[in-house]
């Protein structure tokens, strides 16, 4: 998989950071199975992000979602500020 941002391709993120939300039939992931996991796991806040990332930003990365992928072992939560890092100077807001 290849990411492009402005028309440019960009280094992709880890491939783990794609696809941690079950699809099932059509490509179209269970939404049954999703609001279950934020009901166990539940979303991250702003003010989780706010020493690393604008409001804007944070919206933009879906960045209250991600604990969900952090709660199950996906990833850590220092794995996303590493790419918070690596791609904040492409950011808009920066």
């Amino acid at each position: 998989m290849n990411a492009f941002a402005a028309g440019l391709l960009t280094v992709a993120p880890p491939e783990e950071f794609y696809n941690w939300i079950e699809m099932g039939d059509k490509l179209r992931y269970d939404v049954e199975q999703f609001n279950a996991d934020v009901e166990t796991y539940g979303l991250y806040t702003y003010e989780d992000f706010a020493d690393y990332v604008t409001y804007e930003q944070y919206l933009a990365f879906n960045g209250a979602y991600l604990k969900i992928a952090v709660e199950k072992g996906v990833f850590t939560f220092e794995d996303i500020l590493d790419l918070i890092e690596l791609y904040k100077g492409w950011m808009p807001g920066n």
